[in-house]
């Protein structure tokens, strides 16, 4: 009998625990959402790194900063590969738009159905973001995602300040995406 009340009670005990990570980590979703629709309407300047590299070399780099000035956006683009010679060669383009949507700069989703595991703490989000998820997480198109990605996610005041998004794709080549912003 009271082997049968351990065990119910070490049962509930885990399903209460079980509980609170899950209220927990949806309560931390939908803050870090509300931080980056927050910054999203004071957003100044944003820059978007995304670099591969193969056996630690670094074979692509594509590179863009939007700077928002009354409303309208000066963007910078600029593209580098690895050319046959082993040297960098970069293609770099210029655009100018008017009323920039600048929810779509930030463009994260934080439904919690998108993480293995993730937590809030510090004002640091960090997340296991499962493979087949880190399209929609990322807001952006389908990536050939060899395994999870790992995302770190830091806010200051409530807004994004950095974020860094690493994976592997199905080539075997690593990926590092960085975000970095200013208001």
């Amino acid at each position: 009998m009271k082997k049968k009340i351990i065990i119910i009670a070490s049962a509930a005990v885990v399903v209460i625990a079980a509980l609170l990570v899950v209220i927990f980590s949806t309560q931390s979703a939908k803050k870090c959402e509300k931080w980056i629709e927050n910054s999203a309407k004071k957003l100044t300047y944003v820059q978007t790194v995304f670099e591969v590299t193969d056996k630690e070399e670094k074979v692509f780099i594509y590179n863009q900063t939007v700077e928002i000035i009354e409303g309208n956006a000066e963007i910078t683009k600029a593209t580098s590969r690895l050319n046959p010679s082993f040297e960098f060669s970069t293609i770099e383009e210029n655009s100018y738009v008017e009323n920039v949507n600048r929810d779509a700069l930030l463009n994260f989703a934080f439904d919690k159905k998108y993480f293995k595991e993730s937590s809030l703490k510090k004002n640091t989000f960090i997340a296991t973001v499962k493979g087949e998820c880190l399209s929609a997480f990322l807001g952006g198109e389908a990536l050939d995602v060899n395994g999870d990605a790992q995302a770190v996610i830091k806010f200051e005041d409530k807004k994004l300040a950095i974020a860094e998004i690493t994976f592997s794709l199905q080539s075997g080549k690593q990926v590092k995406i960085t975000v970095q912003c200013q208001y």
